[in-house]
């Protein structure tokens, strides 16, 4: 699990192994909401410029409030993914996701 603390522009948002205590940036492309929970999708690199450059995407459910902070877990479940997969490929036309 991780801990997330946004920055200011709201774009980018900064997650925090809980074992390991490393700090990594993510960019997060949208928000949803399944069966009454929150996930995030997100993206190690910015994907706003004109270039071709391939990231990798997470989608993340919504653990708990800790705080100013929230808790994610990686979402790992294969049917979960696809079903995600497809709200947030309706959501964010111009990104392919695979």
């Amino acid at each position: 699990m991780t801990t997330a603390e946004r920055d200011e522009d709201m774009e980018r948002i900064s997650f925090t192994d809980v074992e390991t205590g490393s700090e990594q940036w993510f960019f997060v492309l949208e928000q949803t909401q399944l069966g009454g929970d929150t996930y995030l999708l997100v993206t190690d690199a910015d994907t706003g410029g004109d270039d071709d450059e391939d990231a990798v995407a997470y989608i993340l459910k919504a653990k708990g409030e800790d705080g100013e902070n929230m808790t994610y877990e990686e979402v790992t479940d294969q049917k979960t993914l696809d079903v995600l997969s497809n709200v947030f490929d309706e959501l964010l036309d111009d990104i392919i996701l695979q």
